[in-house]
């Protein structure tokens, strides 16, 4: 099994909940959804971005592969 960082899975999860949104703002625009499944996603856009500003309160920002491998990285 593979780890993912907590961070990092929290930040894709934003990312896609913002690209679903996006979507469905279009779709609602078109008449193609109901504005009940726009506000479902809304609120599933804000559950993802508490939940990434409660990860990263808790394990910290993720270090960028850049800067670990570069040579700047000092752990704590």
């Amino acid at each position: 099994m593979v780890a993912v960082d907590p961070v990092s899975q929290a930040q894709a999860n934003l990312k896609e909940a913002e690209k679903q949104f996006k979507h469905a703002q279009e779709q609602f625009k078109r008449g193609d959804i109901p504005k009940e499944r726009l506000d479902e996603l809304d609120r599933l856009r804000t559950v993802a971005a508490d939940d990434l500003r409660r990860t990263v309160k808790v394990f910290g920002l993720p270090i960028p592969d850049e800067a670990r491998w570069s040579g700047n990285f000092r752990p704590g």
